[in-house]
């Protein structure tokens, strides 16, 4: 018999003499820390060497995303990984493209969480008694030694503690809480829960204040029993916030749940079809008396303000929302930040259909799937989707629970340094359009992410956002969501942020703001040109015929009725009363296409106020015929 070794190798060819040097990144912070992380893009050859990074997330900040690597030389790149994440784990290969090919740097960000800080000045205080307890987490016997409980007389911290482990099996906690009063203050405790990253709203045993008394021992400790109600936080700036909820109650009328805020007389609250007003002594009136965890609300308070809602988390698994063909509003339900591709995983959406926050957007499509700056789904924000058809909306389960997020305030500003102008206030508005926009050839000299695309109303910035780079358009891409509290008609002027050379370039003409309009697509962005017409007037007319919803609605005296007209034709819009009855035509004329409204003042053919009630409008423009519903209140 004859025997033959045989060896068999395996090896890599490296092409590219540009590669990435130090590894790939692997960074653990804590949840609000910002980490800074230097990687050397290394040109081994005799002659320079473009570079172009993709796949950066919008979480992750990038010194430079293009250039040129020198011969035989580095160029450091700098990436940055903010406050915004959120709690758990993040994975995203970054790409650097050259002509030889593809060079991968795998990130992994590991955010941890962080306890509340809850410590109390004891010199504040004359008395003190001890608590020697046992925790619960609902039926389970807490054994991680970072849960911290606190106790409390209503927003004051009284005294905190973490548990203790004795020996394998024996956890207590050992508190001493502080009075000013010598005994009969009612305590109220809360449980941060650190595996979770949660804190837990409801402890069921109830205890009074005892000057110098102490309640349990280590073989009999006091039972604290924290139920699984957790602590939703939010804080809202003046102005128009989105909002959802993600727990629920058992009381989850209006003037409940928004208890907990100090709102001025006719401050707001509304979802898609109903609304209600502040009045006082937390009475909230109005056609809407029930907040729903499916749904999203906008809420306007005259000054900024605060919120804790305390509830059962919601099962986001079994309680599906049903997405109306067109705009819907609607609540996020998870406990954690997701992908926007993995939230939104059960729907059947097609090309062209649109997410959007307060903040920002994202496109479907077919191949990529959701695009644009709206790249996660958060706890506590309230979402706007539109969709070609009728579908079901459910989310994942199981995910882990997000730290205690608030609704971050700096999120809804938007500023470049040095530029007095171009800072954003995206509470002052109610309104919001998006765009996906392509600056062409002449209006400046390179465009890079430090290139930034703003829209104006005279000196008042109303949307602005820096490019990325799409591996789709192969091209610098600006997702812009503009601002304004007028629903249609509100002419913004365009400006381009120059970041190399610190300059603004104003570009001719304007481009019209209309309340939940896109302009351009993924795959033919808006084309923003130096032209006499400025942003491509062809562009700038609409791609399909278009019924707006009337703002405001309900109303009294009189609401605007928006809509579009993409080819010159017969166009007619009436007002119908629920038993199909004319009352008004308040359009019926030949139009050119383009952007149009109309104001109704509530009064029928004859010149009468009409009646209190529910009235319809129709437009009829050739083939295209479109219906909904306005109220009229007196």
């Amino acid at each position: 018999t004859t025997y033959k070794d045989s060896i068999a190798w395996e090896f890599v060819v490296q092409k590219s003499p540009v590669r990435w040097s130090g590894g790939d990144i692997t960074v653990t912070k804590e949840l609000g820390e910002p980490v800074t992380i230097t990687r050397q893009l290394v040109n081994n050859s005799g002659f320079p060497n473009p570079y172009h990074l993709h796949n950066i997330p919008s979480w992750m900040g990038v010194s430079s995303t293009n250039g040129i690597v020198p011969n035989l030389g580095n160029v450091p790149i700098e990436f940055t990984f903010g406050p915004n994440l959120g709690y758990g784990s993040y994975d995203v290969t970054v790409t650097d493209s050259t002509i030889y090919g593809d060079q991968p740097l795998r990130i992994h960000i590991n955010v941890l969480c962080h306890s509340p800080n809850w410590v109390v000045n004891e010199s504040m205080f004359q008395y003190s008694m001890n608590i020697v307890g046992k925790l619960y987490i609902d039926t389970a016997a807490s054994i991680n030694p970072n849960d911290l409980v606190g106790v409390f007389v209503g927003q004051e911290l009284r005294g905190s503690a973490r548990l203790k482990q004795l020996n394998a099996n024996t956890f207590r906690v050992f508190l001493t809480v502080y009075s000013n009063i010598e005994n009969g203050e009612q305590l109220q405790m809360r449980v941060w829960d650190s595996s979770l990253c949660n804190e837990f709203g409801q402890v069921i045993e109830q205890f009074t204040f005892a000057s110098n008394s102490v309640l349990g021992t280590v073989n009999n400790p006091v039972t604290i029993t924290a139920t699984n109600q957790t602590i939703q936080q939010y804080s809202m700036k003046s102005g128009w916030t989105w909002l959802s909820f993600n727990t629920e109650s058992a009381d989850m009328s209006v003037s409940n749940v928004l208890s907990g805020l100090s709102p001025s007389p006719n401050d707001i609250v509304k979802d898609q079809t109903s609304f209600a007003q502040y009045v006082n002594n937390d009475v909230w009136f109005g056609s809407l008396d029930t907040i729903r965890n499916t749904k999203m609300y906008l809420l306007k308070l005259s000054n900024k303000d605060s919120l804790n809602h305390v509830g059962y988390p919601v099962p986001p698994g079994i309680n599906p929302i049903v997405i109306n063909a067109g705009w819907n509003y609607i609540g996020y339900l998870p406990q954690a930040n997701l992908d926007v591709n993995t939230a939104l995983s059960s729907l059947n959406a097609q090309n062209g259909d649109l997410i959007k926050s307060q903040f920002s957007f994202a496109i479907f499509d077919s191949v990529f799937g959701w695009v644009g700056d709206l790249t996660q789904m958060k706890p506590k924000l309230g979402y706007f989707i539109k969709l070609g058809h009728i579908d079901t909306l459910l989310y994942p389960s199981g995910a882990a629970p997000a730290a205690a997020l608030i609704l971050a305030e700096d999120a809804s500003q938007k500023f470049i340094p040095g530029q007095p102008e171009w800072m954003l206030n995206i509470n002052r508005y109610q309104y919001s359009m998006n765009a996906v926009a392509v600056l062409a050839n002449g209006i400046i000299d390179s465009i890079g992410t430090e290139t930034a695309l703003g829209l104006f109303k005279d000196n008042e910035c109303r949307g602005m956002v820096q490019a990325v780079y799409s591996d789709l358009a192969k091209a610098y891409v600006f997702y812009l969501s503009a601002y304004s509290n007028k629903a249609v008609n509100d002419s913004l002027s365009i400006k381009v942020y120059n970041g190399y050379t610190k300059t603004v370039v104003t570009v001719p003409g304007t481009m019209v703001f209309e309340a939940d309009r896109i302009y351009g697509t993924l795959k033919e962005p808006l084309t923003i040109t130096n032209d006499p017409l400025g942003a491509s007037a062809a562009k700038l007319l609409p791609v399909e015929f278009s019924l707006s919803q009337n703002y405001p609605n309900p109303f009294n005296p009189s609401t605007t009725i928006g809509f579009a007209v993409p080819v010159e034709t017969d166009v007619e819009i009436i007002i119908y009363n629920i038993m199909g009855e004319k009352v008004k035509q308040i359009v019926g004329e030949h139009k050119q296409a383009g952007f149009y409204s109309v104001v109704w003042d509530g009064r029928n053919d004859y010149s009468d106020v009409v009646s209190s009630g529910i009235y319809i409008y129709s437009m009829k423009a050739g083939n295209y015929q479109s219906t909904k519903k306005l109220t009229f209140l007196k």
